[in-house]
């Protein structure tokens, strides 16, 4: 099951609603619908798990259910790559940073 990533400071009463690209990824492609389980993970790295609240035009509540804190990485992982063009190196450092590499060397 896909994770997605929010701030621990927008949860608000044990609820968290989603928008943006994530809303419409979960929307239109997951189609997830009210009482389905979802997994977030904040910035600390602590897994949480969630239940759909409820699903409107612009936005997905979901109610906390369940936190498990997160551990150290189980690898030490270093990425060396090349520099790319234009947002291209961006984009790779944004996703290796979400997968869980720990030093990147360009």
């Amino acid at each position: 099951m896909p994770q997605f990533f929010v701030t621990s400071s927008d949860i608000v009463d044990n609820r968290y609603r989603i928008s943006g690209d994530d809303f419409r990824h979960l929307a239109s492609v997951r189609r997830v619908r009210a009482d389905d389980s979802i997994l977030l993970r904040d910035e600390r790295g602590d897994s949480l798990s969630g239940r759909v609240v409820r699903v409107t035009d612009s936005f997905i509540e979901v109610e906390i259910t369940g936190k498990t804190a997160g551990g150290p990485a189980p690898a030490d992982i270093t990425l060396c790559m090349c520099l790319l063009k234009g947002k291209n190196f961006d984009l790779v450092i944004e996703k290796a940073v979400e997968i869980g590499v720990s030093r990147i060397v360009p």
